[in-house]
Order: C-alpha cells, then sequence, then structure tokens
C-alpha cells in the first residue's frame, strides 16, 4: 500500500514541472485531496477559497480508521489566514508557488468503537498550520498539521 501510495504521488510530481501563477489570491479557490494522520489512518477533502488577499473560507470532511478499533468521522468548516506575501516581503521569498497558512476549525466529530459502539459525539474546535506548493497551475501537494488531524496529498486550483 505504502508503495503503490509513493508511485501515484510520484508520478504526478514528475508530470508537472511550471509554477503556480500565483500562491494565494482573493477569489482563488483550492481542493485539498489527502491522507489523514491522526486517531489512525484516514482520508481528508478541503475545499477553501479567498475571500480577501489573504484570508480564505472553506469546509473540510475527513474519516479515520483508528487504532484500536476506533473510527471518527469529522465535518466542518474552515478559515485561513495566507501569509506567503509577507514573507516576500521581509525576506525577500518567492510566493508564486508557496502557500504557507495558518487557520482554525469548527465542526461536528464522531468518534465511533468497534464499528457500532458510539463513544463520542460533539462539536469540535481546532487549528492547523498548512504549506501548499505548486508544480502548474493547477496542481500542487499540501501538508497540514493541526488538531484534531494533520494530513498531506495533492491540491488542485479550480
Amino acid at each position: 500500500m505504502k508503495k503503490s501510495i509513493f508511485l501515484v504521488f510520484a508520478v504526478i510530481l514528475t508530470a508537472s514541472i511550471s509554477s503556480f501563477s500565483q500562491g494565494f489570491d482573493k477569489g482563488v479557490s483550492n481542493v485539498n485531496l489527502g491522507l489523514n494522520l491522526g486517531w489512525g489512518v484516514g482520508i481528508q477533502g478541503s475545499y477553501d477559497v479567498g475571500i480577501t488577499e489573504q484570508i480564505s473560507v472553506g469546509a473540510g470532511a475527513s474519516f479515520n480508521t483508528g487504532y484500536w478499533g476506533y473510527n471518527s468521522f469529522a465535518v466542518g468548516g474552515r478559515g485561513a489566514y495566507h501569509f506567503g506575501a509577507h514573507f516576500n516581503d521581509w525576506f525577500n521569498f518567492d510566493d508564486s508557488k508557496s502557500d504557507p497558512y495558518v487557520g482554525a476549525v469548527l465542526g461536528f466529530r464522531g468518534i465511533s468503537g468497534n464499528g457500532t459502539r458510539v463513544l463520542s459525539n460533539g462539536v469540535y474546535f481546532g487549528g492547523m498550520v498548512g504549506y501548499r506548493y505548486g508544480f502548474s497551475d493547477k496542481f500542487g501537494v499540501y501538508a497540514e498539521a493541526g488538531s484534531p488531524y494533520s494530513s498531506i496529498g495533492v491540491t488542485f486550483k479550480l
């Protein structure tokens, strides 16, 4: 399984070599699809759109098959502050390919044990620190570290 995931990422990454037209901007929409890490392993998907030159809002969902027979599902809203332009100003950082951001999530999460018994559910609040890197105008990779989950995967500009 690990070899298959690595092979898919390697093929996609080597297929695209031109740069993002811009790391982040108002009106830009991004879709992230990735592998979740935390409470086990799972899948994650999210969508966000820039409402200003530095702020995005969106939604996300994830499902994890956890350790010790636990499963979790989460769905919620998210907001982020994209600070690549500040790095460009301060450190002569090339923000045309890069999109570093920090954000918050608010949503609903359910955790079950052995597939049937509900152990916990309710509203959750979390945070994230993320980074996107673009290989073409429409395709890149991303990584997010945060709570309740961290993830890594591919990102698409719409």
